[in-house]
């Protein structure tokens, strides 16, 4: 059902995938279920976040010993938990192949655009706000919490990235979620992404690196909460561990 395309994405190194849409009980699960169970994941995590912070500052004030308290922190990755990738997915049948009726099939039908309307069939360069995403940064935001976001994107796109967080509406504004001196720094922002000289080669995890990111933030901030779809966005370091499960992909 994956098939890999190279990018064609400028400065983009690393190769996207796509999904083959050809089953119907994929394009079911992504027009009916997946937004709906991302959001149920976000809103549960939301609804805990203030009990969350309250106990991560008893314990670190009760832990302090006469030193300042860590700030609190969340450590958050960006594809498929803030924003969706599969939205450029599509597949077209003519009738008699599925059924009846021609299948017109495009992901991005799925999803909203800043404007509030149907996210467009030929935006492939950025990526829709999945449901729920902005919901949890204002609480977040609302909870005095430090917002650091640590991807394996890499380095060379940061300039994309940020464009994706400013289309969308969560950087860019003098209220926005994401302040944008926060995320362009590529030294000590809150925007964590990957060198390029440092990504791990294929099928070589890059577990490692993003448990180093981890970890230095530790040494700053309590993590109350960790969240990310993929394995290797889970580790050490973090009150709560939060799996969004992904179901369209794995990366080591």
């Amino acid at each position: 059902m994956l098939q890999a395309r190279r990018s064609t994405i400028p400065g983009r190194k690393h190769k996207m995938v796509f999904v083959d849409f050809s089953n119907p009980y994929l394009r079911n699960y992504l027009a009916n279920g997946y937004c709906e169970a991302h959001r149920r994941h976000l809103d549960a995590i939301r609804a805990h976040l203030s009990a969350w912070a309250a106990d991560a500052r008893a314990s670190e004030e009760k832990r302090a010993d006469g030193r300042p308290p860590r700030p609190l922190a969340a450590v958050l990755d960006i594809d498929e938990v803030i924003l969706c990738n599969i939205h450029m997915n599509s597949f077209q049948a003519p009738a008699g192949a599925q059924g009846p009726e021609p299948v017109d099939f495009h992901a991005g039908d799925y999803f909203l655009g800043p404007d509030g309307k149907r996210w467009p069939r030929e935006e492939l360069r950025l990526n829709p706000l999945l449901e729920g995403a902005r919901e949890l940064l204002e609480e977040i935001r609302r909870l005095g919490i430090a917002l650091f976001l640590i991807t394996g994107r890499l380095e060379s796109i940061r300039d994309e990235t940020v464009e994706n967080f400013v289309f969308v509406g969560l950087a860019g504004g003098a209220d926005a979620l994401l302040p944008l001196d926060t995320i362009t720094r590529r030294e000590a922002g809150r925007l964590v992404m990957c060198p390029d000289a440092e990504y791990p080669p294929p099928g070589v995890t890059v577990r490692p690196w993003k448990e180093g990111r981890r970890a230095l933030i530790d040494e700053t901030h309590r993590i109350v909460v960790n969240i990310g779809d993929q394995v290797s966005d889970l580790g050490l370091h973090g009150d709560k561990q939060i799996h969004c499960p992904h179901p369209y992909y794995y990366t080591p």
